[in-house]
């Protein structure tokens, strides 16, 4: 079962965005 493209990049760019803002919001807790 192929997911359609626009649906395929969406979940990259959602699975890309959430691993980025993990490590984003430990380092502003520690900071904190």
């Amino acid at each position: 079962m192929i997911a359609p493209d626009w649906l395929q990049s969406g979940a990259i760019m959602f699975l890309v965005e959430h691993f980025a803002m993990l490590p984003l919001g430990s380092r502003i807790r520690l900071a904190a």
